[in-house]
């Protein structure tokens, strides 16, 4: 009887050429942003990407956020640094690819790493490693036209992260990398590549790398982040030695140490209400330990706790974060949302629409601090 007198109400207003408008609804809704980490050393032309994951900072109001990113390297040459931007549609099609990625999200006061060492570039910020973001992180709710099915009932109930990732601190240590096209011994009016005993008189070792170097009593000399070293000598055709040494040369670069026997392995978590979790344990002998999820599982519910055993050494309970809904569609008319992916779009579809990059950078770099490590 309501729906009638609806109708009727309507049909009166139009007869009398009355007009009507809907009120308005302004809010805040999310929106990621995404940049790349790149580092060279001065006079390089080439920059090289030193995190695998894109970093991602998440906001919903026009308040600005303040993260910090730490860099640690050798102590080679003066360094540059370049934060990229990272174009959404990219993120997208990573998204609707494999259903979710892998970000380094900067959030909060919790120092994370993004759990690599590239070229001897390790990278600590605030926030979340790991983030699994997916089509429904990616996306605001409120473009759902109706009610919003939940994951259960459509048979999800996905596991996309715990509550912590790891436990104690990850053991480092120093490596060396062979550089391309070496041992090398040349000499000629454009540089000399070799490593020689000069001075009769002295035991030094004068290490040419185009230019000379440096001189050391030993067979090896470190500088500027890379270990140069006297290489065999070389034997002539008659198999003779000729007193000429070619030259080495590594770049040092510190990694993650190597983990316990048997380690990583694939595990499933016990407990919780869904099924088929799947985890990757890492183990060192410090004690350390990490896990990262390889299968989401189905079925989960919210704040589930589930027990990541690492076998002979210890158990640990973390809390589960599920989605909540399953509110991306196809596009309206053929869909439910009107906008899906909205979150990470860099154009907009709605005049109403005023994400934060269409009128400043979303990014700025603010302050610089080098911290230099001395030996005593």
């Amino acid at each position: 009887m309501l729906e009638g007198l609806k109708m009727v109400w309507f049909i009166n207003m139009r007869k009398k050429n009355a007009n009507f408008s809907l009120g308005q609804l302004s809010k805040y809704v999310k929106r990621y942003s995404f940049f790349k980490l790149y580092a060279r050393t001065v006079g390089e032309d080439e920059w090289t990407l030193i995190a695998s994951d894109p970093f991602a900072v998440l906001g919903r109001t026009p308040q600005p956020q303040y993260n910090f990113l730490r860099i640690t390297h050798t102590n080679a040459e003066l360094r540059e640094f370049k934060l990229e931007p990272c174009p959404g549609n990219k993120i997208k099609e990573q998204v609707t690819t494999s259903s979710s990625i892998d970000i380094n999200l900067l959030s909060g006061t919790k120092l994370a790493s993004t759990g690599e060492v590239i070229n001897g570039y390790e990278v600590f910020f605030n926030g979340i490693r790991k983030y699994r973001l997916t089509a429904n992180r990616a996306s605001n709710s409120e473009w759902f036209l109706g009610e919003i099915p939940l994951q259960d009932e459509a048979g999800g109930g996905k596991v996309l992260a715990f509550d912590k990732n790891a436990v104690g601190t990850i053991p480092q240590v120093d490596d060396l990398e062979m550089v391309d096209g070496y041992p090398i011994f040349f000499s000629n009016n454009n540089g000399r590549f070799y490593v020689v005993a000069e001075d009769d008189d002295s035991d030094e070792l004068y290490f040419y790398d185009g230019d000379l170097v440096g001189r050391s009593e030993s067979t090896f000399l470190e500088k500027n982040g890379f270990r140069y070293e006297q290489g065999e000598e070389i034997i002539d055709l008659d198999g003779d030695k000729t007193g000429n040494f070619p030259i080495k040369k590594f770049r040092m670069f510190r990694r993650e140490a190597d983990q316990v026997n048997g380690y990583p392995k694939t595990i499933s978590p016990s407990g919780g209400s869904g099924s088929g979790l799947r985890v990757r344990i890492e183990l060192w002998s410090n004690g350390a330990k990490r896990w990262a999820i390889t299968s989401q599982g189905t079925n989960y519910k919210e704040g589930d706790n589930v027990k990541i055993t690492f076998a002979g050494v210890a158990t640990i309970q973390v809390s589960c974060t599920v989605e909540s809904g399953l509110f991306v569609t196809d596009p309206w008319p053929k869909g439910q949302n009107l906008n899906p992916f909205d979150a990470i779009a860099d154009f907009i579809k709605f005049d109403a629409e005023r994400p934060s990059h269409l009128d400043q950078p979303e990014h700025q770099i603010t302050y610089v601090n080098e911290f230099v490590i001395t030996n005593p």
